[in-house]
């Protein structure tokens, strides 16, 4: 099961006509751009890391509608960050393996405390806000989901609130498990 970038046709010509043209400086302003955009987005998340995380508690324990995780399908849990205390229920719902999509600073279970509970952990670091997996992660984790299923044991998929990078990665794998019609 493999996922292929697929480049843009008209986005290649348009690069192409820039490199004749001798626009080498705007994609070195380009590069500059992104990784100052790289930087001021890493700092906020890291500001906003634990006020965002209390907020999700609060709520959690005062809205009936907000569940920490939420079962896409018979292999497959979606959800925010876990902490040390939610892996033996983990365990318990027969996930056989976790997808960490978060900054070291962002994880809250170590690896050693998964595989003493007999769990596989794959870990993805993605900056949060404005950032996705690359191609490369997104194959590996569909992959990591795959394995697990064929095996009957669920993967958790998760980041800090489980509505972002997290989604994306189950999406993927959505994509690609199903059935396509002809």
């Amino acid at each position: 099961m493999k996922i292929e970038e697929v480049e843009d046709e008209e986005r290649e010509r348009e690069r192409e006509r820039e490199r004749e043209r001798g626009g080498g400086d705007q994609g070195e302003m380009v590069v500059a751009s992104y990784d100052t955009k790289r930087v001021l987005v890493g700092a906020g998340a890291r500001i906003l890391f634990y006020p965002t995380l209390l907020y999700n508690v609060f709520r959690n324990k005062i809205q009936a509608e907000f569940r920490w995780w939420d079962e896409i399908d018979q292999f497959l849990l979606l959800g925010a960050v876990p902490f040390p205390k939610d892996v033996p229920r983990l365990k318990q719902l027969g996930v056989g393996g976790v997808i960490t999509l978060n900054e070291s600073y962002e994880t809250l279970v170590p690896s050693s405390l998964y595989h003493a509970h007999g769990i596989d952990h794959l870990v993805i670091p993605t900056r949060d806000y404005l950032f996705a997996p690359s191609f490369i992660d997104i194959d590996r984790a569909v992959d990591f989901i795959y394995r697990n299923s064929s095996r009957g044991q669920t993967t958790y998929v998760h980041c800090k609130a489980g509505r972002g990078r997290s989604t994306t990665i189950v999406l993927c794998y959505l994509v690609v498990s199903s059935p396509t019609e002809e």
